[in-house]
Parts: C-alpha cells; structure tokens; sequence
C-alpha cells in the first residue's frame, strides 16, 4: 500500500478520481480540514461510508453521513452503535414516511430494523 502525505491526501482530495477521494477518506494521516472538505463537497456514498468506517468517526460526521438516499448507508448507520439515538429515530422516521410513497421492500425492513435497534439500545441492551 501507498504512503500519502497529509499534503498528498489533500490534493488528492481536491482533484482526484472518486477511488482517490475514498483512499483519502481512509487514510489515518488525512489531516481534519481534508476530511471535512471532502464531506463539504463530495456527496458520493463510497466516501460516507468510508468515512463511516473510520476509527476516530464523530457523532458530527454520523449525522452528515445520515443525509444519504440510501436504504444500504442508512442501514449501515443504524446498526452502528456509535450512532446517536436521535440519527436512529430520524432514519427510521424517513424510512416509514419513504415506504408510503415508494413500494420497494427495503423501506419496510429499514424501518422495523430500526425499531428493534432502538429497542435494543433504549433498553439498554447492547448485542445489535
């Protein structure tokens, strides 16, 4: 594996592929104004979930990564136990008002694995 510098990471941020921007989301020397770039202008799925998937994740960057479209990331999301509570709910109230307009299963079973997640957790319950 290649070793980037955080000044490498940068400009690769700025001006690189979409795969780049994701080896930079991944990168542990990426400094903190990189990544918050990369999350200012890089809406793209991969990075929110690389981002996701970060050791050093914060609640911040949880909630940023909610906002996607995709039952896949927002499933993702509610199975992290990181996740604020409060990002749970607003998942699983998305996902209950999107599946009276959209037919597509993957609504329904978002929604009810967000409320035995919710369950689970509001009970104090930790094995997801």
């Amino acid at each position: 594996m290649r070793s980037f510098s955080k000044d490498e990471l940068d400009a690769l941020a700025r001006t690189g592929s979409l795969m780049e921007k994701v080896t930079v989301a991944s990168r542990t020397n990426v400094k903190p104004e990189t990544l918050a770039y990369l999350m200012e202008t890089e809406p793209d799925d991969e990075i929110k979930l690389t981002i996701m998937s970060r050791q050093d994740v914060t609640a911040e960057q949880l909630r940023w990564a909610a906002g996607s479209e995709s039952a896949f990331v927002l499933n993702r999301l509610v199975s992290m136990d990181r996740t604020p509570l409060d990002v749970v709910h607003e998942i699983r109230e998305r996902a209950v008002a999107r599946r009276e307009n959209d037919p597509a299963e993957v609504w329904e079973h978002l929604a009810s694995y967000a409320d035995r997640v919710l369950a689970r957790r509001e009970s104090g319950e930790l094995n997801l």
